[in-house]
């Protein structure tokens, strides 16, 4: 597992820096404006990497090469989603610190209803991935395309309907114990998908 995260870490360097610097420079704009479809945008790009991997491997035949080495299919598995939660959940902190730091310095704000946008952005950055990975396991990322745009298409909505409105009002719309409800609802997708990509890879591997 080690040697897999170790692996994954040095590609991501090499190949997805750009990609994850611009991340990082949306995520401060957005902290800093107060967009939160920027902070969105960020996080669900830095997320989808996690799939990105996967057709790495495929493209350099990597993915063959792991079939086989003595590795269960829950370890490769767990490496993928492993990347894409903390790529999620760090750039989701790091907005939301960044926001609050911002608010603090620039006259304050409402800090519980930036919690809340914190854990709709998770919720809503962990379905493109989550619909797409158990795919890209089983027939490949090629043929995942389809199921990436449309969960890319779902999470957007998603971020759009809760962007629509004052700020007032999606505060009373959205109290604080929506975030409870988010988290468990990532939570709950996140251990489907999971699962079923295990699953899925193990017949693929077969």
């Amino acid at each position: 597992m080690k040697g897999l995260l170790l692996k994954e870490w040095c590609v991501l360097k090499k190949y997805f820096r750009l990609t994850l610097t611009v991340c990082a420079v949306m995520l401060i704009c957005g902290a800093y404006t107060g967009n939160w479809l920027f902070i969105f945008t960020a996080v669900t790009v830095a997320g989808s990497s996690a799939t990105s991997l996967i057709s790495y491997d495929e493209r350099s035949r990597f993915s063959e090469y792991l079939k086989f080495m003595p590795l269960r299919a829950r370890t490769i598995v767990s490496a993928k989603y492993a990347v894409m939660l903390i790529l999620t959940l760090g750039f989701t902190l790091c907005g939301v610190c960044l926001r609050m730091i911002f608010m603090h310095f620039g006259g304050g704000g409402d800090y519980a209803e930036t919690v809340v946008y914190g854990t709709f952005v998770v919720c809503a950055g962990l379905v493109s991935p989550c619909l797409t990975m158990p795919f890209a396991f089983f027939k490949g990322v090629e043929k995942a395309r389809m199921i990436y745009v449309l969960g890319i298409a779902v999470a957007f909505a998603a971020a759009g309907a809760v962007s629509v409105g004052e700020p007032q009002s999606i505060a009373a719309a959205f109290p604080l114990w929506t975030a409870a409800a988010a988290m468990i609802f990532s939570a709950v997708i996140t251990a489907v998908s999971y699962a079923a990509s295990v699953r899925l890879y193990r017949l693929n591997r077969n």
